[in-house]
């Protein structure tokens, strides 16, 4: 598992402000103020567009760069909440009268709708199949319709707090939902029997997806992202960003990353495989809404409460991620105990170094005058005492280099071995991947 490190990040362009048209943060494409509370956002099957539930209407961009293709005002009195493309053309939208619609974008017509529920719809989910749709109610149901008339199938009493969100397996024959109970219910489809209840989140589970390897992946307002084996009922990961609300995660398909929307304005991101931390994104004001991959895992849109949609090159943006390209040291130190540790950052923008204990007693890693690379507000010295519990120690890079190198220092009361580990990150948010080091460490000679 991931030990959650709180890295604090300095952003060199976030300062300056960003308003409409504003130039998007390095590793992104395009990025748009969409003046306002946006619901949701989804891409099409085929990749080439995202629809968005603006208030009243849905509005079409381009995948690539955001740019406007049209919109469609919903009838009268209807908001939407929650979107599922059913395929290139028509589109399902769950409204808050507990309305569902099935849209067709060309032709600006609503071809169906029913109204299974009595409160807003926050979640709706087509199945693989393309057959049945289901929906997630604040009344407490799940609903499962049929497509393409929206005829109902079942009515699930699900969550009695009011429903979230909900998932189909890989296979359709699974549909989980999540509620404010904090709980997840698996039924099976089609006869919408109960089959499990997971007491997953402590808080509303307000995202679900599957993963290939049959996982299921939940989101939750107690701040963290769980990935469930659903064969035995436990979790196998569990992602902790130290933030008050998970609002949705995704996991890019293919594997190989899972993306954060969180209630702090930032996006995380972790490697699936290693279960590494890669970073935070900077970028948005506002606690962030959603997020969604593109379906061949180009593209990671991100989308903030106040209405900024930024559109991440996720090839682009993983390239950016510093590098750790050495670290120079004594296996066995004694009083000349400093440490060089070389990077690389395509970016240029390399802002911070985390230093984490991992194994040892408490030590103190210090910037000195005879330090190089590093600094500390204000004296450009400073002191950090490290404990196996304790938060990284976290120093300032000097200057702006693709290619540099900083050094630290050590110091122990006692002889004793050491274990470090290294972090370097950038203004954007991304971390490297750490780097441990073993180190048998003496104390100054009296």
């Amino acid at each position: 598992m991931c030990k959650w490190a709180l890295l604090i990040l300095v952003s060199i362009w976030g300062p300056l402000g960003l308003g409409k048209g504003f130039v998007p943060p390095p590793g992104a494409v395009a990025a748009v103020e969409l003046g306002g509370w946006v619901a949701d956002l989804v891409f099409s099957p085929d990749g080439r567009y995202l629809a968005l539930a603006v208030r009243d209407r849905i509005e079409l961009r381009t995948a690539d760069d955001l740019a406007s293709v049209g919109s469609m005002s919903l009838p009268e009195g209807k908001r939407a909440y929650a979107l599922a493309f059913v395929d290139e053309a028509r589109l399902a939208a769950g409204c808050a009268d507990g309305t569902i619609l099935l849209l067709d974008f060309p032709s600006s017509s609503v071809i169906a709708q029913s109204r299974p529920h009595a409160g807003r719809v926050w979640g709706i989910a087509l199945s693989p199949d393309g057959e049945h749709l289901a929906s997630a109610s604040d009344d407490g149901t799940v609903a499962l319709l049929w497509l393409p008339e929206l005829s109902v199938l079942h009515i699930l009493a699900a969550h009695e707090d009011g429903a979230c969100s909900v998932a189909f397996s890989r296979d359709g024959s699974l549909l989980a939902s999540g509620g404010h109970d904090g709980a997840i219910r698996l039924f099976a489809v089609p006869s919408g029997r109960g089959v499990a209840k997971i007491e997953a989140h402590s808080a509303a589970v307000w995202g679900l997806g599957f993963c290939p390897e049959g996982f299921l992946l939940s989101a939750g307002s107690d701040g963290r992202a769980v990935m469930w084996d659903l064969s035995k009922g436990r979790a196998v990961r569990v992602l902790a960003p130290g933030v008050k609300r998970v609002r949705e995660a995704r996991l890019r398909p293919g594997g190989g990353l899972i993306a954060l929307a969180t209630s702090d304005t930032k996006v995380f991101l972790w490697s699936e495989g290693e279960e590494a931390f890669i970073g935070r994104l900077l970028g948005h004001k506002a606690p962030l809404w959603a997020v969604t991959f593109s379906p061949n895992g180009e593209y990671l849109a991100t989308l903030s409460a106040a209405g900024r949609l930024i559109l991440w090159d996720v090839a682009k943006l993983l390239a950016l991620r510093p590098r750790i390209t050495g670290i120079h040291y004594s296996g066995r130190m004694g009083r000349a105990q400093y440490i060089v540790v070389s990077f690389a950052d395509p970016n240029g923008d390399a802002s911070r170094v985390t230093i984490d204990l991992v194994q040892g007693d408490p030590v103190t890693v210090f910037v000195s005058s005879f330090s190089v690379g590093l600094e500390t507000r204000p004296s450009g010295t400073g002191f950090a005492p490290l404990s196996p519990r304790s938060l990284p120690a976290e120093f300032l890079i000097q200057g702006r280099w693709e290619k540099g190198a900083f050094t630290f220092g050590l110091r122990v009361d006692e002889p004793q071995r050491l274990e470090l580990r290294i972090v370097v990150v950038d203004a954007l948010g991304l971390s490297s991947e750490a780097r441990s080091i073993g180190i048998e460490a003496m104390p100054p000679a009296p």
